[in-house]
């Protein structure tokens, strides 16, 4: 399971002013992904491809610290 954290988010340049409503409008709640971040499938799930990229940098940062 690859968690996604703001950092991913910093690294694929979405801006967080950007990022809140978009997490709003698919009903994700903005203050628990920046606590606890989200899982990435419920990201996927979505069907949004701006979401592509910030998994991938999940994906290499969680690959990189377990590596």
């Amino acid at each position: 399971m690859t968690t996604v954290r703001t950092i991913d988010l910093r690294v694929s340049r979405i801006c967080f002013r950007g990022a809140r409503p978009w997490f709003r409008d698919h009903g994700i709640s903005w203050a628990d992904f920046v606590v606890n971040g989200v899982d990435a499938e419920v990201l996927i799930e979505t069907g949004d491809g701006i979401v592509e990229p910030v998994v991938k940098a999940a994906r290499e940062r969680e690959g990189a610290v377990h590596g």
